[in-house]
């Protein structure tokens, strides 16, 4: 599988500003400029896309969160009461095991029921494809150049960290499970058997259907030029599974803020990843999203001149 995805060149000289900022902002900048986002508007368009997933490992004894907290936050986004609500934001469910068809400011396009890896594979391949393609069209479907995509999701973070930890080949990476069954938690991951070597068999056996929803919607936004800001656990998964196959998808993502996981530091240190913020960040569920648009639009302003 190739993906073909846009060249820049490096335009910074044509915008002194750029060499007086420090990193990492300068890479934001010269991103920005890269893609001829400025010298248009000071008001630089960024749009929000944001994934509900349950995940059957959110049912287990390993899970951080509890089983209600997919739903619990759906309803505040219905409510408009998420830090993105401000932004010009899509929040879908691709795999709620709750939902109501009227809930407001919440987009139904439900995928499946992503199961529990620890029984068995946790995406129907039918199914796990649907939900890239899903992606792409949403991704297609946004006009801003600039794109900040997240996940929701009750054991999306097991499910994330499994499939980065397994990615990574590293066995000596620790995980973040609960310390009392950290040892009990990585020997089941440590000893499931990967039908294959291909990027996407490890989707299958360990992803969720919001993992592939933002693999989908990620490879779209490269291939369309675009900019992502990437935060969350599925997010950041579906950029480490992109990278695997294409590498040259890091040009055209970022990460909002670091996940205070030893795999997702690990893959963080051994890869060129760009991370946008050193600290984690302090709101429920994530949400740097109104900071690195003030970020994007302060820069931009400098730009124009």
């Amino acid at each position: 599988m190739r993906l073909h995805l846009p060249t820049f060149a490096d335009l910074s000289s044509s915008y002194p500003i750029i060499n007086g900022l420090s990193q990492p902002w300068r890479s934001v900048a010269c991103d920005l400029a890269n893609r001829d986002l400025v010298g248009k508007s000071r008001k630089l368009p960024m749009s929000c896309l944001v994934t509900l997933c349950d995940h059957g490992i959110g049912s287990s004894a390993y899970s951080r969160k509890p089983h209600q907290y997919t739903w619990t936050m759906a309803i505040r986004a219905s409510e408009g009461l998420l830090p993105i609500s401000s932004q010009v934001a899509s929040v879908f469910n691709v795999g709620m095991s709750r939902y109501f068809e009227q809930l407001g400011h919440v987009t139904h396009g439900k995928i499946g029921k992503t199961l529990d890896l620890l029984a068995g594979d946790a995406l129907e391949p039918p199914r796990m494809l649907r939900g890239m393609a899903l992606g792409k069209e949403q991704m297609e479907l946004i006009d801003s150049p600039v794109v900040y995509l997240s996940d929701i999701g009750s054991g999306n973070d097991l499910s994330a960290e499994s499939l980065v930890y397994r990615l990574s080949g590293n066995p000596l990476v620790e995980l973040a499970s609960p310390k009392s069954q950290h040892a009990e938690f990585k020997d089941l991951i440590s000893q499931i058997e990967i039908q294959g070597t291909h990027a996407f068999d490890y989707l299958l056996r360990l992803g969720g259907y919001d993992t592939a929803f933002c693999f989908g919607a990620i490879t779209a936004a490269a291939q369309q030029g675009k900019l992502v800001f990437v935060e969350g656990w599925s997010s950041i998964a579906a950029l480490v599974l992109a990278h695997k196959m294409f590498p040259a998808i890091l040009d055209h993502v970022w990460i909002v803020s670091p996940i205070q996981c030893p795999v997702f530091e690990y893959i963080i240190q051994e890869y060129p990843f760009k991370v946008l913020f050193k600290e984690p960040s302090p709101f429920e569920g994530g949400f740097f999203a109104p900071h690195v648009r003030q970020v994007l639009e302060n820069i931009a302003s400098h730009l124009l001149f």
